[in-house]
């Protein structure tokens, strides 16, 4: 299950979460796997501002979060395919912070391996993406600026969405 929603964030708001993102302090990201190493910085999100203005397309949806936080990845990194849980109620909500128009050449994009297919979404500002937390997939890090974006992880009630 791979939902996107596209302008449903405000230009402001946009602009606002970028501001916000590009002054945290970062530590060195996380293993995607055990056998992998860290890849990445990371940047826990405690602000219920920016949850609420990301969440609010969930209507419906009876869900617990249990982690948030920004990822930043530099040009050229190489991070791995994961899964973010291998419960079938894990559910993650993907946030793009950076508010540049997009260049197709500078990629960006989040690849998704589901049912033996590998689709790739870009980078759009403001999109989002919410999907089941058990399809493997990987950040493709942008080639001439830093890549943002927010993951919000959380558990859905009886497999609802």
């Amino acid at each position: 299950m791979i939902k996107i929603f596209d302008k449903s964030v405000s230009d402001s708001d946009i602009q606002k979460i970028y501001n916000f993102c590009k002054l945290q302090k970062y530590s060195r990201g996380e293993r995607d796997n055990p056998h992998n190493p860290p890849t990445g910085l990371v940047s826990d999100l405690n602000n219920e501002e920016i949850i609420k203005i990301l969440t609010r397309n969930l209507k419906g949806i009876n869900y617990k979060i249990y982690r948030s936080y920004i990822n930043l990845f530099l040009p050229y990194e190489k991070p791995y395919y994961h899964k973010d849980e291998t419960d079938i109620n894990a559910r993650t909500l993907l946030y793009y912070v950076n508010s540049e128009a997009l260049n197709i050449d500078d990629e960006g994009e989040t690849y998704f391996i589901d049912r033996g297919m590998i689709s790739g979404f870009s980078p759009l500002p403001g999109r989002i993406i919410f999907f089941s937390g058990n399809i493997l997939h990987k950040a493709v890090p942008f080639r001439s600026k830093d890549r943002y974006t927010i993951a919000i992880k959380m558990k859905v009630q009886n497999g609802n969405n």
